[in-house]
């Protein structure tokens, strides 16, 4: 199963999302591993990340991912109360690094397909 997937936003630049599974490892190198829990020592569950897809092999510490720009818990981003027709800007200090809605619903879908494919809960 491809845990990973391309988007496009509505000024044409291309994200790749990537899914980390709960105990993979990410980050610079892959020198962290996703195993965070709640107060309640449950885990927050797998995490959606976004590169900026511009230069695919610009960072050679995440090889043909392209750069770095941020990463969600992907319960946070599935939230069923979350609001649908907004996109999500990805990091305040670039306007480029944004997703119109059309991309984020898009980007979204991928991933609850991958988790319920998976049988992953969130």
């Amino acid at each position: 199963m491809n845990k990973f997937h391309k988007v496009t936003n509505d000024e044409g630049k291309v994200f790749l999302v990537k899914i980390v599974r709960q105990g993979e490892t990410y980050g610079r190198n892959g020198c962290l591993v996703n195993d965070s829990v709640d107060p309640d020592g449950k885990p927050y569950g797998a995490m959606v990340e976004f590169y900026d897809y511009t230069r695919p092999n610009c960072d050679p510490t995440f090889p043909g991912h392209g750069q770095f720009v941020s990463r969600y818990y992907a319960s946070t981003l599935l939230d069923k109360d979350r609001c649908q027709t907004a996109g999500l800007n990805l990091d305040g200090g670039v306007p480029a690094w944004s997703l119109d809605a059309g991309a984020f619903n898009e980007a979204m879908k991928f991933a609850a397909d991958y988790l319920n494919k998976a049988g992953i809960v969130r």
